[in-house]
């Protein structure tokens, strides 16, 4: 039981890890376009 717990927990971090990491890159990438329209 202990094992399936630990892989239990890990994939649910897994996946809030990787819609965090979706957010932040297209946070970032808003700042960029943001910054390409201030140049021109």
């Amino acid at each position: 039981m202990w094992g399936v717990n630990i892989f239990i927990s890990m994939s649910i971090y897994g996946m809030i890890a990787a819609e965090w990491q979706t957010v932040e890159s297209q946070l970032i990438l808003q700042k960029y376009k943001r910054g390409d329209n201030q140049k021109k």
